[in-house]
């Protein structure tokens, strides 16, 4: 079971990229008895849920409720030009909320073709110091865990090394990165910075 992250990415007109994050995960992956992570992950888990780092949901399967009230709680306060989101198991989610909540949803299929730039991208910008987070220590550790893999064509896509091992908010940042590339000319500047970015 993956954790489930949401990933907020807003740029400045000195083209700083600056990132809010919520993870959720089903409270049965903290369980000692009822899952087979290792027993320093799950330590992390619990720690990071009672900081109200990690969301924890009831129950064995993502609760998608959640995670939609949070989505369109975000949505109201910095009113984002769209959502993109991952296909794979987030469909009727993304249904739901282009259809009854109105917002503008825009798929990234998870392929090195549509992963490799932004990857990239993201690599540069942390080299040049213009990515900036609050330091949340759930991305700090999935940031940790991102193997590039490289083929030869010099495409890179990310990867892990254990089942362990999370990287699904750089996976959110990448896929959020992709669609900012392309709407570099056209508005995207134009989306504030949040205050806690400024006061972070």
């Amino acid at each position: 079971m993956d954790i489930t992250a949401l990933v907020a990415l807003f740029c400045d007109d000195d083209r700083r990229y600056h990132i809010k994050v919520h993870f959720w995960l089903p409270e049965v992956q903290i369980d000692d008895q009822r899952t087979g992570k290792s027993h320093h992950v799950q330590q992390l888990y619990k720690v990071w849920a009672e900081q109200g780092l990690l969301t924890l949901t009831p129950g064995q399967i993502v609760d998608y409720d959640a995670i939609r009230q949070t989505i369109n709680d975000w949505a109201d306060r910095y009113h984002p030009l769209e959502i993109a989101y991952d296909p794979w198991g987030a469909t009727q989610l993304a249904t739901q909320l282009a259809d009854d909540d109105d917002r503008v949803m825009t798929e990234v299929g998870q392929t090195v073709k549509q992963l490799s730039d932004p990857m990239k991208e993201i690599q540069a910008l942390i080299i040049d110091s213009r990515l900036h987070h609050d330091q949340h220590p759930v991305m700090n550790w999935m940031m940790s865990n991102v193997i590039a893999r490289v083929d030869r064509n010099d495409n890179v896509f990310p990867n892990k090394d254990s089942p362990d091992n999370k990287i699904d908010g750089p996976v959110a940042l990448i896929t959020a990165m992709s669609r900012a590339m392309l709407r570099e000319n056209v508005g995207y500047h134009d989306t504030p910075i949040p205050e806690f970015v400024i006061n972070g």
